[in-house]
């Protein structure tokens, strides 16, 4: 068996999908990167470096199809791999290099699979372009570009494990007992790490045939500028200096 994995859902995510790449290819082999396409239609997908396969679904965030359809995936995967990490388009994983240096492959390799746990949770950090700070530059890491970020419980996410898990909807847990990881394993949520980018993924959305599930996502379905923008300003969280160390990461 391989070690290791790293597989996404996505649909029409030209705005992250690149930075999601070109971080984990950077980790892995691009034959261990799975890409599932929600029938994109942007070309996002095309010349990734990875595994591309087609998933398809009439609706847009459909929770209980996304949970079934991701969780189907990463039991197949661990036919062959001795841990997978599930992470969607605009998250992060990283151990935090104030407690491990070396990456999330050596992460993997040196604390996580010689280690007792099944699976682990990441601590989520909200990642955030304030007023005065200008759109990323893709020449330049992300974290030089941003002073702050948040840390965001809804974030604690259960995505790295070597056992299949039924997770919740969103896959903010799972119904398996998961263990906080030691050291730290951290999420950097990037849908705040820039305006621009953030309110042209909420108006490609505009288009889409939304599934009707009330309060779950309806973040995404909000595509007029100034909603977007208030959204964006509405945080629950308190903002926090990026740590020096962190720039590297992304």
């Amino acid at each position: 068996m391989r070690d290791f994995a790293v597989f996404t859902i996505v649909q029409d995510e030209r705005e992250w999908l690149p930075t999601w790449c070109d971080y984990y290819l950077r980790h892995l082999d691009s034959w261990d990167l799975y890409v599932l396409d929600h029938d994109s239609v942007d070309g996002s997908t095309e010349g990734i470096g990875g595994n591309v396969v087609p998933v398809h679904r009439s609706e847009t965030f459909d929770h209980a199809w996304l949970k079934g359809t991701v969780e189907s995936f990463q039991r197949f995967l661990l036919q062959s791999y001795r841990c997978v990490l599930f992470a969607e388009a605009d998250e992060i994983v990283a151990p935090d290099p104030r407690c491990f240096a070396g990456g999330l492959r050596r992460y993997v390799e040196e604390a996580f699979l010689p280690s007792q746990h099944t699976a682990v949770h990441c601590w989520g950090k909200e990642v955030y372009h304030q007023r005065d700070e200008p759109d990323l530059d893709d020449l330049r890491p992300i974290l030089s570009q941003r002073r702050c970020y948040g840390d965001r419980a809804a974030y604690n996410k259960p995505l790295l494990s070597k056992v299949p898990l039924d997770w919740t909807f969103g896959f903010h847990g799972a119904t398996q007992v998961v263990l906080p990881s030691d050291p730290p394993l951290l999420l950097l949520h990037l849908h705040r790490a820039d305006r621009r980018r953030c309110l042209r993924r909420h108006r490609a959305r505009a288009g889409r045939r939304f599934a009707d599930d009330g309060p779950l996502g309806c973040q995404h379905r909000i595509t007029e500028e100034a909603e977007v923008t208030a959204w964006f300003d509405d945080l629950d969280f308190s903002l926090q200096p990026v740590p020096e160390d962190w720039v590297r990461i992304v």
